[in-house]
């Protein structure tokens, strides 16, 4: 199947008096692809005019089970230097991005994530994630190997567990940590959150523990609180944190 997006606005839509705080990183892939704007935050647009194009295929059983792939490419028709270099977006021609997706049962899930440098075809980005299990106990494993973020050197690669348990109708128990592969080897985040949810309301209770240190910022633990009204909107009540000086 053959999918192709035509995106056009005015070219130079990022004035340089506005400061870019949440735009800096970006790791182009395959979920940006087809996106109006792949800029993370507000600080700056996708302006220019581009095409995405692709090619997606699948394989399905008649038991259920599928095999599925997705690789496409982006070609911008102006010059612009608002994306970083290293994320995949910096030349008029985008890498190469893909997804490969398999799921021979019920309950079980491989998907494979990979970028493409688009002058030798070398491998900038590749994740690979397997999820298994029942809908009432259900785990995942991660591993990332990512390109280096802005202002550093190292490529960064990760490790990512976690674990969903169904307690009864209503609750439900969500696990999860990432630790670090190269350099010091720690753990970079970890949380655990009870949810309670019907047909009207959601409620749930995190604790989270950060191992990023970044400026103001410093590795430290935070518990908040969020309610969700459907229909309504949520609140998102902070009630500890010792990540912020």
């Amino acid at each position: 199947e053959p999918i192709v997006g035509f995106y056009a606005a005015p070219n130079d839509l990022n004035p340089r008096d506005i400061p870019n705080d949440d735009s800096v990183v970006l790791d182009f892939g395959d979920n940006h692809l087809f996106n109006r704007n792949r800029f993370a935050g507000y600080d700056r647009v996708d302006d220019g005019q581009r095409v995405d194009y692709g090619l997606r295929a699948g394989v399905f059983g008649e038991g259920g089970g599928y095999t599925q792939v997705v690789i496409g490419q982006s070609y911008r028709l102006n010059d612009s230097n608002d994306f970083p270099v290293g994320s995949g977006l910096e030349d008029r021609v985008s890498d190469i991005v893909g997804r490969v997706t398999v799921a021979p049962l019920s309950g079980f899930d491989l998907v494979y994530r990979f970028r493409l440098d688009h002058r030798n075809l070398a491998v900038d980005r590749q994740e690979a994630t397997v999820s298994f299990g029942p809908d009432n106990l259900r785990f995942a494993i991660s591993y990332h190997d990512l390109p280096p973020v802005v202002g550093e050197v190292e490529e960064r690669k990760q490790i990512s567990g976690s674990a969903s348990i169904g307690l009864t109708r209503y609750w439900r128990l969500s696990l999860a940590t990432t630790r670090n592969l190269t350099g010091e080897r720690d753990t970079l985040s970890a949380y655990g959150q009870a949810i309670y949810q019907d047909e009207c309301l959601a409620f749930s209770v995190t604790v989270s523990e950060s191992g990023t240190r970044d400026r103001d910022v410093k590795p430290g633990t935070s518990v908040y609180f969020t309610v969700v009204l459907k229909n309504l909107g949520e609140l998102v009540a902070p009630v500890y944190s010792t990540t912020s000086q």
